[in-house]
């Protein structure tokens, strides 16, 4: 994960969006290799909104998901991702990566 590269970021960020959102936090997850693993990096937010999460510069493609991460004992869980998915990921920040969770 993120924590352990230090090497140049560039960031990703966009808005969540959850029609029929309850509680619970939001983990938006970035992997080279599938949306919804969270491989390279995670973030969390307190409910749908937005978001920015770092990835390695240069680092080519790669997929994001967000999840609705239930509070102990609740037995549903929501997960989505960016329609477009990979993210082609090069120098320069990227923006507007929405994401519904239906």
């Amino acid at each position: 994960m993120m924590e352990y590269y230090d090497g140049q970021t560039v960031s990703i960020s966009g808005k969540v969006f959850m029609d029929d959102y309850k509680e619970g936090h939001i983990g938006i997850t970035a992997d080279a290799e599938s949306a919804g693993m969270p491989g390279m990096n995670i973030v969390i937010i307190e409910k749908p909104g937005e978001y920015s999460l770092d990835v390695p510069a240069n680092f080519g493609e790669v997929y994001i998901a967000a999840n609705n991460i239930p509070k102990k004992g609740y037995s549903k869980y929501y997960s989505g991702h960016y329609a477009k998915n990979p993210v082609l990921v090069k120098d320069k920040a990227i923006k507007n990566i929405n994401i519904t969770i239906e």
